[in-house]
């Protein structure tokens, strides 16, 4: 199924004419097929704002996917379906014609139920552990390469209000090190780039961003676990101060590097075997100073 299917990014309409090579599916009972079909389950996105900072609203980020298909040159596009909903609905929120637009789907946000009908969307929150420490002064490790930058854009939103607020109050606080790896293939896409040094300004010095790109010119590719590697003695002294550790993104590729990237850290600043490394990553895990929302 993941070769003939999945790997193709087949839909139910895509995989019966691909597997029956065209021919019509002319004696199976439409009601057997509707009913064999499973129900969509909800789209999850990371929240990237906070409560303290957006009361009443909540942010998402999110890329509006159109790629041609990977395993088949003359299939269609392979498109998104949440995030080319959420660009309809956007566009037409702003007064933009969609039926003028290159946008690959056009949604009819009007009906037949009329659920997207005045840039309405049904949605809920998922209860989260995915969330800061409760006390301020603990050092903050994240890492999050493209979209997986959404969580923690909130988390510094977050200590941005709590700041905030805590010096209209006159209370003097001291925030621990948030130190946020991220990455991108350019500088085209980097995401929320002109809010960073905005953040860092309010936090007085207890937020600092490092930036990896790895489809420059002329320059070879670098990850967000490479530059772990570049900071190894600033996030080990975290760790070893009790930093809490946030992963997001990748589950594939990304998040076993940054894992592999932790390991080699913690083996050569505490002199112990790889294997000794990786049962301590474990323990980070179930102690919950390990954290990851990857996909």
């Amino acid at each position: 199924f993941a070769v003939e299917i999945t790997s193709k990014y087949f839909n139910i309409a895509d995989a019966l004419k691909y597997l029956s090579d065209g021919a019509k599916w002319d004696t199976v009972p439409m009601q057997f097929l509707v009913e064999s079909v499973p129900q969509m389950t909800p789209r999850y996105y990371s929240i990237s704002s906070s409560s303290l900072s957006e009361k009443q609203t909540v942010h998402v980020t999110s890329i509006v996917e159109n790629f041609p298909n990977p395993e088949l040159s003359d299939a269609p596009p392979v498109v998104g379906v949440t995030t080319n909903l959420l660009r309809n609905i956007q566009l037409a929120q702003n007064n933009v014609n969609i039926a003028e637009t290159n946008l690959p789907v056009h949604y009819d946000l009007n009906g037949p139920r009329k659920l997207f009908a005045n840039y309405k969307l049904p949605v809920h929150v998922r209860r989260s552990n995915f969330r800061l420490p409760s006390n301020p002064s603990t050092p903050v490790i994240m890492i999050g390469p493209g979209t997986g930058v959404a969580p923690f854009r909130g988390f510094i939103r977050e200590r941005v209000a709590f700041l905030e607020s805590q010096k209209k109050g006159g209370n003097n606080v001291s925030l621990g090190k948030h130190i946020l790896f991220y990455g991108s293939r350019n500088t085209d896409d980097f995401l929320y780039q002109d809010e960073w040094p905005e953040y860092a300004k309010k936090l007085d010095g207890s937020f600092e961003m490092v930036v990896a790109h790895s489809r420059l010119p002329n320059t070879k590719k670098v990850y967000v676990q490479d530059k772990l590697k570049d900071y190894e003695d600033q996030v080990f002294e975290m760790i070893n101060n009790g930093a809490f550790i946030y992963v997001c993104g990748d589950a594939k590729g990304m998040a076993k590097g940054v894992s592999t990237a932790l390991v080699g850290i913690l083996s050569r600043g505490k002199s112990i075997t790889t294997d000794e490394a990786t049962e301590l990553i474990k323990m980070l895990k179930t102690s919950g100073r390990y954290q990851e929302d990857v996909w």
